[in-house]
């Protein structure tokens, strides 16, 4: 009876166990997507655009500098050899003039009264107005320059004082000069002389136009042979 008694509270035991392993389960249901916390996408920041470079202005060049590749106003090929002499018949501009020396050539002048041989360089000029106020020019704006850099300067009276010989009739086709009216011009021949004895330097000569423009000196330059 006993030994009954003992395996009955142990099958019961044992079915008691069963029946509350069967039970409703305790297990936390699952966490819904909707409800949870959304981490927000991360952003990619853009720098800011960095603003183009500030480029410095081109230098200025003002001073006459031998080989720096330019050739400011106010500069020649007597004190920069940037700058470049022209042939004579080529146009060249002064400020608000057009310049032209063309046909330059030696004249030696005799006289009847004179053992003088007075001899000029002699040449071509033509000149024009381009800008709207009056302009002054002057013979003796021009002068020339020998092979040995020795300058002979134009004069007033651009042409021989001659009353009889070969250069007695140079004053009837002389440039001028004065004042130049806007829009108008003035041509002819200007005398620059060069000695007395009919010598002269043969070579290479400069012919000059120096124009005072703004309180500087613009050259004009041209270059011929002298035979």
């Amino acid at each position: 009876m006993k030994f009954e008694l003992v395996v009955f509270v142990i099958v019961g035991a044992l079915l008691f166990a069963g029946c509350a392993s069967s039970g409703p389960s305790t297990a936390a249901p699952p966490a819904n997507p909707a409800s949870a916390p959304q981490t927000p996408p991360t952003q990619v920041q853009t720098p800011p655009a960095q603003p183009p470079a500030v480029q410095a202005p081109p230098k200025v060049i003002t001073t006459c500098t031998d080989s720096d590749g330019t050739c400011p106003a106010g500069c020649n090929v007597f004190n920069d050899n940037d700058c470049k002499a022209l042939a004579p018949g080529t146009q060249a501009t002064s400020g608000d003039l057009k310049i032209t020396v063309s046909n330059p050539e030696i004249q030696v002048c005799t006289s009847d009264y004179s053992e003088d041989k007075d001899t000029y360089l002699v040449f071509d000029v033509n000149v024009e107005n381009t800008g709207k106020d009056t302009a002054y020019v002057s013979s003796m704006e021009f002068n020339a320059v020998n092979p040995n850099r020795k300058q002979f300067d134009g004069s007033l009276i651009a042409y021989p004082m001659a009353f009889s010989g070969n250069c007695k009739d140079a004053k009837n086709d002389a440039f001028s000069g004065g004042n130049l009216m806007p829009g108008s011009k003035d041509n002819g021949k200007i005398w620059i002389e060069l000695s007395k004895t009919g010598s002269y330097e043969k070579g290479k000569w400069f012919i000059v136009h120096k124009k005072a423009i703004s309180l500087k000196d613009i050259y004009t330059v041209y270059e011929t042979q002298v035979n």
